[in-house]
């Protein structure tokens, strides 16, 4: 069973499948968001944050829940089509999760929950239901075998730039084992290429890492917050320092996250200096700014930690981690304790850490596991 989105790359993944002789069952998970609201909460977000008419398009296309693209790319193929109502546990697992996180002052991406959660748990769940051993999708990643443990290895993609590896951090071995990922060995031009043989017509695809999630940009959600809350939520403040000096206010926490850039401060423009947000004061509802070296953090604290296989839970780790989905991987020592929780020391300072990303943990090419940053 391959779940089908309406993009290119799932629509190949099913191609090549049944092209090798494979019986071919697509799955479409409808989320309930309709073209219309979807392509008008683009439009107002765009024109609030200044986004060209392009980028609303392409945005909107991103948003949008296209069961009948999904219909016409399987007639294509050759294959069936099952849509399953999934709108209630989306709603629930990841748009009142994000709104809840927004207004807590915590980051938060959707397409973690989403890709592992909703599309995979769904897939496998389906796949159950209708008898199929194996399922699949367009995901540009790897597995392989333990040679000896039998367990399957998450890796990254062949194509670097394409690598969606980290997205699937939350999966276990019971999923893991049965999941076919056909695009992992492959570019991303030639998935196009295949998708131009096949007469599939592509669509831009959503991609993680631009930080536009299936929810939109950051207009986008904060729409989407404003939207889903009371006022009494979204208290108005004031802006200071961290040495406490009041130079401003605000309209509401929710509009705001951990390294974004903050302007029309009352403070001295020293040789051009800007400030960002550095955290947030939730008993007295305060933005705090400051300059970015204050931004860099050795460590973090990171629970409901996810390992894709074992790991020796007495001693620490040495691997590399990655926060989810804007910054590079670097070297460090994760060290792990009781209920989940681990703690990570950094080689070199990042930038912007904050409750509620994601950190992915690897050893070169393959995914060790995940967790959610706390403090």
């Amino acid at each position: 069973m391959v779940g089908i989105s309406g993009g290119a790359e799932s629509a190949v993944a099913a191609a090549l499948l049944k092209s090798e002789g494979y019986q071919v069952q697509g799955l479409y998970l409808a989320q309930g968001m309709t073209p219309e609201a979807s392509s008008s909460t683009v439009k107002t977000a765009a024109q609030q944050s200044g986004v060209g008419a392009g980028e609303q398009a392409r945005k909107a296309r991103c948003l949008r829940s296209d069961a009948e693209t999904a219909r016409r790319i399987c007639a294509k193929i050759g294959i069936p089509l099952q849509v399953a109502d999934v709108s209630d546990e989306f709603h629930d697992k990841v748009v009142d999760h994000l709104v809840h996180e927004a207004i807590q002052s915590r980051s938060m991406d959707p397409c973690v929950p989403c890709h592992s959660s909703i599309r995979l748990g769904w897939l496998a769940r389906k796949a159950d239901e209708l008898g199929y051993r194996w399922i699949a999708t367009g995901h540009y990643a790897q597995l392989a075998q333990d040679a000896i443990t039998g367990l399957a290895r998450l890796q990254r993609a062949v194509d670097a730039q394409a690598d969606q590896s980290f997205l699937l951090w939350g999966l276990n071995q019971k999923v893991l084992s049965r999941l076919v990922l056909p695009l992992g060995g492959l570019s991303r031009g030639m998935v196009r290429k295949l998708a131009d043989q096949f007469g599939i017509p592509v669509r831009e695809p959503c991609d993680p890492a631009s930080g536009v999630s299936c929810l939109g940009d950051d207009a986008a959600v904060i729409r989407l917050v404003e939207s889903s809350t009371p006022a009494g939520l979204r208290v108005k403040g004031m802006t200071r320092t961290s040495e406490g000096k009041v130079v401003g206010s605000h309209l509401g926490l929710h509009r705001f996250r951990v390294g974004q850039k903050v302007g029309g401060l009352d403070l001295p423009t020293e040789g051009n200096k800007s400030y960002f947000v550095l955290g947030f004061d939730l008993k007295t509802h305060g933005l705090i700014v400051g300059p970015e070296e204050k931004l860099l953090a050795h460590e973090v604290l990171a629970l409901g930690v996810n390992w894709i296989r074992p790991v020796d839970g007495l001693r620490p780790l040495r691997c590399s981690a990655r926060i989810v989905p804007w910054q590079p991987d670097v070297a460090c020592w994760v060290t792990p304790f009781e209920n989940g929780t681990v703690h990570v020391r950094f080689d070199q300072p990042q930038r912007a850490l904050s409750p509620g990303q994601a950190i992915v943990f690897s050893d070169a090419d393959e995914i060790l596991g995940g967790a959610w940053v706390e403090s």
